[in-house]
């Protein structure tokens, strides 16, 4: 376990997910105060990009970011998957730019050493997740770049309208 771990109230859940080439997944139960702060000293403690992702109740979720080496005022950034859902929950979701995100994302994947998908960070980015936010953040990791991610049921959330009448679907997509 990470010492900065410790920042989040209530501890980081056990419930790890671990993907290829060293990557994880694991989930806390609130988020700290200082967001920003913190995903800033998870960086220095790991020396690498961090990223946090807060699913609500499946139906919409915020994501968070701290990419090092970045100007100042670049390091940190946030975003929504499925803004729509969020706005009707009452979220503030105004000024939210999915295209600006994207790119936030992008710079966060090259700073890990992925290489994005735009096939995959796009829809991740832009589609309403009716229900399957969990999905809709596979789709949006699996669409950084991260190696192994279960996508799972693409279904709805990534149509390459190769079939009028299925889905054909490729994460291996050229910038």
């Amino acid at each position: 376990m990470l010492p900065t771990a410790a920042l989040f109230p209530g501890g980081v859940d056990t419930g790890e997910m671990v993907f290829e080439q060293g990557w994880r997944l694991g989930g806390a139960v609130n988020w700290p105060e200082d967001l920003h702060g913190t995903l800033a000293a998870l960086s220095t403690e790991t020396g690498a990009p961090t990223l946090i992702a807060l699913v609500a109740d499946g139906a919409y979720a915020i994501i968070a970011g701290h990419t090092p080496g970045q100007p100042p005022g670049e390091h940190d950034w946030s975003g929504w998957l499925d803004a729509q859902t969020a706005a009707g929950d009452g979220m503030d979701v105004d000024g939210y730019d999915a295209k600006v995100t994207y790119e936030c994302s992008r710079r966060w994947a090259r700073a890990a050493g992925l290489r994005a998908h735009k096939g995959a960070l796009r829809p991740a980015l832009t589609r309403q997740a009716d229900g399957n936010a969990v999905g809709l953040l596979r789709l949006y990791l699996a669409g950084l770049g991260i190696p192994g991610v279960p996508v799972g049921d693409l279904h709805g959330l990534l149509d390459s309208g190769a079939l009028s009448d299925g889905w054909s679907v490729s994460l291996d997509i050229s910038l």
